[in-house]
């Protein structure tokens, strides 16, 4: 690969990995490898692959297993990324957007990001987009779910991210599974017709501003109640000890 003023990336999120519906699992996410290795040579070539998230169905160690197989595969249609140098730009990762977040981690983490990109998941659609507001300006970008099942009514999704410093912008070419033809094609439904250019900022962190995380010895009433509204549902095997 020859270098060039472009940094590619490869967005997946929420495989949702479990030990059944192996027959749809393979289906999906085999064609998905396909299909990645068909953009190559049409010029889709990542130096990163992201994943933000909800690998697992369960939690279980087999799934992870399982999951293993397929990063592999991706790896392997990708061979050329062990071949690459550093990179100078630093990328956020998270699985929920960060409008998912206690509001004051929210502050927290906004401050700290200025200025930069932030890739997510969770729910299960991509969206994103450039964010300018009282607390800075970043870059949010959050990919669909690989594998919500084989006949999903929901699209199966996931997204290229190229950096462009030459264009200065970015590209964002999206990709869903069409579970008629059984492979992935140019997701047309979203953006513009399957892709969109977004232009550039200057990701250059301001110079002469240092913020440090605000430790917390304990945890906040408003905070234990935000996580009993959101979360208060979820079933809990084992006790957790805040």
């Amino acid at each position: 690969m020859e270098p060039t003023d472009q940094l590619d990336i490869l967005h997946v999120s929420d495989l949702h990995i479990s030990l059944k519906d192996t027959f749809g699992r393979e289906t999906v996410l085999g064609a998905l490898v396909d299909r990645v290795k068909k953009d190559r040579k049409n010029g889709l070539q990542p130096e990163i692959v992201v994943v933000t998230g909800d690998i697992a169905k369960t939690g279980m160690q087999e799934e992870y297993t399982l999951a293993a197989n397929f990063f592999n595969a991706l790896l392997a249609a990708l061979e050329e990324l062990a071949k690459q140098e550093e990179t100078d730009l630093s990328l956020y990762l998270f699985h929920h957007p960060l409008a998912w977040l206690w509001e004051k981690d929210r502050r927290i983490c906004r401050n700290l990001l200025d200025r930069s990109i932030v890739l997510c998941g969770h729910l299960h659609d991509a969206a994103g987009g450039y964010f300018h507001d009282l607390d800075g300006s970043l870059f949010q970008f959050q990919a669909g779910a690989a594998y919500l099942g084989a006949d999903s009514e929901y699209p199966n999704r996931y997204q290229h991210i190229t950096i462009d410093w030459g264009a200065n912008c970015i590209l964002l070419d999206f990709r869903k599974f069409n579970r008629d033809k059984r492979t992935w094609v140019l997701d047309g439904e979203t953006g513009e017709d399957g892709t969109k250019t977004i232009p550039l900022f200057d990701t250059q962190k301001r110079r002469g501003t240092t913020i440090k995380p605000i430790s917390i010895l304990e945890w906040p009433d408003s905070y234990c109640q935000w996580i009993t509204s959101n979360y208060g549902h979820n079933e809990i095997n084992s006790p957790i000890n805040l």
